[in-house]
């Protein structure tokens, strides 16, 4: 078995910005957990609004267990939201729920990153679970050598997988790039 200290180049800016990201990303979610929103509107009544005039009326806002678990799936073309957020009348619930109605409307536009996305999704869950078993039998059998590479195979998959998948949430979100219909002025 051999281990490089150049690995640790690679590895630690990695892990370093991951767990940046997810203490910014909890920082501002538990920031905007305690603001509630001016329309009293629960989260799944602005991914509703959402939907609905963007004339996807098909699809439904349901609630499922967990944090932070929500979702679109584009196969049953349904909009999925945690209890939090389903009921939630806070800036963070609302905007979670727009953000994932946001997906819906790239599904609609047929978003080609999107499209590359859902297209990505079967190969990299199987990249992403595989991986260490093939790491660790190339150990115990004495094939690192020859593993390594079918690794490295894997993490590009998952990799272009995370840089696709991007620019799919960032136009996602509210007020970054995707169509979110503004209410007319009364």
């Amino acid at each position: 078995m051999f281990f490089d200290p150049l690995y640790l180049f690679f590895l630690i800016p990695g892990l370093l910005i991951g767990i940046w990201a997810q203490i910014k990303l909890s920082h501002a979610y538990g920031k905007y957990s305690r603001v509630k929103v001016e329309s009293g509107m629960t989260g799944a009544e602005a991914a509703r609004e959402i939907l609905d005039r963007a004339g996807l009326t098909n699809v439904p806002v349901a609630e499922i267990p967990g944090r932070l678990s929500d979702h679109y799936d584009p196969t049953k073309r349904a909009l999925f939201l945690s209890s939090d957020i389903f009921h939630g009348r806070t800036v963070a619930a609302v905007g979670v729920a727009a953000h994932e109605a946001g997906h819906a409307l790239q599904h609609q536009a047929a978003y080609g990153l999107f499209n590359v996305r859902m297209a990505l999704v079967p190969v990299t869950q199987f990249a992403s679970t595989a991986y260490m078993g093939i790491f660790l039998v190339g150990i115990f059998l004495g094939l690192l050598k020859v593993v390594l590479p079918i690794i490295i195979v894997i993490f590009a998959v998952i990799t272009l997988f995370q840089l696709v998948t991007l620019p799919v949430e960032y136009d996602a979100s509210p007020g970054k790039g995707a169509i979110v219909p503004a209410r007319p002025c009364a």
